[in-house]
Formats: C-alpha cells, structure tokens, sequence
C-alpha cells in the first residue's frame, strides 16, 4: 500500500509541475505580444510624427481684382497641429473651375516634445488663373460651416 500512495503523490506532483510549466508558457506568450504591439505602435507613431499633416484653414484673403493670365496674390491663415511644426507648402489644385488648397505642414524633429495647441500661421501665395470666369476654391477649414471662396477672374486687357 506505501507504494501506491508513493505513485499518487508523484502523479500529483506531476500534474502539478505540468499547470506551472502551462502557466508559464502562457505568462511567456502574453508578454511577447504585449512587447511585440508596442514596438509596433512605437513604429506607426513615429511614421506620424514625421509624416506631413494638413493644416486647417481659417481664411483666405482674395485680392480685389483677379485677371487672366497674370499671377494673383493671395493670403492664407492657417492653424499648426503644435508650435514645432513648420511650413512646408502650399498646394492649389484644379480642374476646370474647381481649385482646392492644401497647406501642408510638417514636423522637423520627429519625436521633439511640443505642446499640443493650436498656432496661427500666415503665408502669401502666388496662382495664375489662365482662362477668365467664376472659380470656387476650396480648402480644409476650421469650421464645418464654411464656404468654398468664389473668385471672379477678369479676361486680360
């Protein structure tokens, strides 16, 4: 009889030595995951630190008289995500008498601790609008109730 009670308290032993060898094996494989997402996260961070974000617009100055042909200068004011961003360019695309505006700002030193509050930015641009008519330019705005700009381009003289 000493045996079989020798035989149980092994078997007892064993079943209990496999649970932590589990448990461990489980506690292992968690905090690989875990490590493993966050240096992934760490990695998607830093491809938006760096990437270029547009700026919201908050209006555009139009001068009074726009001609065909000849360059217009215009003025945009424009809101930075953190004061450390920095203009990078401005971008007017169109087709027909459809534009839109893009400002484009970007981070030089990806990873600088920056406080997160909104900065104003000011900056002059030149476009040539080459046939004459009404023409809606577009932008990313502050507000949600905002209106496309309407510019009125006169024929050459």
């Amino acid at each position: 009889m000493g045996k079989k009670i020798k035989s149980k308290m092994t078997y007892k032993r064993g079943i209990k030595k496999m649970h932590y060898g589990i448990r461990s094996f489980f506690l292992l494989l968690v905090f690989l995951v875990i490590t493993g997402a966050s240096c992934e996260k760490d990695e998607l961070r830093d491809q938006i630190v760096t990437d270029t974000a547009e700026a919201y617009v908050m209006d555009i100055n139009v001068p009074e008289k726009v001609i065909a042909g000849e360059p217009a200068i215009f003025i945009v004011n424009y809101y930075k995500p953190t004061p450390c961003y920095d203009l990078k360019d401005i971008l007017v695309k169109g087709r027909g008498f459809e534009l839109y505006l893009k400002v484009l700002v970007e981070n030089p030193v990806p990873g600088q601790v920056c406080p997160q509050v909104l900065v104003e930015g000011s900056k002059s641009f030149s476009y040539t609008f080459e046939k004459p008519g009404t023409y809606t330019l577009d932008f990313n705005p502050v507000s949600a109730n905002h209106r496309p700009v309407k510019i009125k381009v006169e024929p050459a003289v």
